[in-house]
């Protein structure tokens, strides 16, 4: 049987939500300059070799 006067208190997860958020945000930018460390990585240093290369001649 269920109770009819359940009550349920979430102010301890809405706090604990506000403190984690910065935290996200801090890691998803994180997450997002490495990804663009590895597609400069793969895409654009050969391009610039390439470019110094050809300036080179």
């Amino acid at each position: 049987m269920v109770p009819t006067d359940l009550t349920v208190d979430f102010s301890g997860v809405t706090a604990a939500l506000a403190s984690l958020g910065p935290q996200v945000v801090t890691a998803g930018g994180l997450v997002v300059a490495a990804g663009l460390g590895v597609a400069a990585a793969f895409w654009g240093f050969p391009k610039l070799i390439g470019l110094f290369k050809k300036t080179a001649k």
